[in-house]
C-alpha cells in the first residue's frame, strides 16, 4: 500500500482556485497551475490545513468566503491541524514562520 505525502493546505490555495481569473499574468498563471493541481495532483496527497486558515479563509466579501470555505471542506475531518502538529511535520524547522495571505495584502500571522 502507498502512503500519500502530506501536504500543508494554506490560503492562497482556496483563494486562487475561487477568485475570479486575474489581469495579471503572473497571478493568472498561478491561479491556472494551482487549479491544475487541484484537478490532477491533490488526491496523491493527504491534505491537512490550520485553524488559521479557516479563519482567514472565512474573512471578507461572503460570497468570496462561503466558496473559499467549499474548497477547505473537502479536506478530510482528520485534516485539521494544530500549530504543534503542523512544526511537528517539519523537523528541524522550528522556527517562527510568517504567513501572508492575499485576502488581506499586508498582512501576516504567526502559525509556529
Amino acid at each position: 500500500m502507498n502512503q500519500k505525502a502530506t501536504g500543508y493546505l494554506e490560503t492562497t490555495i482556496p483563494s486562487f482556485l475561487t477568485a475570479r481569473p486575474s489581469n495579471d499574468l503572473i497571478l493568472a498563471g498561478q491561479q491556472q497551475l494551482t487549479l491544475r493541481w487541484w484537478n490532477t495532483r491533490k488526491r496523491l496527497f493527504s491534505v491537512f490545513i490550520s485553524e488559521l486558515v479557516i479563519k482567514e479563509t472565512g474573512k471578507g466579501d461572503s460570497q468570496a468566503a462561503r466558496r473559499r470555505m467549499d474548497v477547505i471542506k473537502t479536506t478530510t475531518p482528520s485534516g485539521l491541524a494544530s500549530k504543534s502538529s503542523i512544526a511537528e511535520s517539519f523537523p528541524g524547522k522550528r522556527r517562527r514562520m510568517p504567513v501572508t495571505s492575499p485576502l488581506r495584502r499586508g498582512t501576516e500571522s504567526t502559525i509556529f
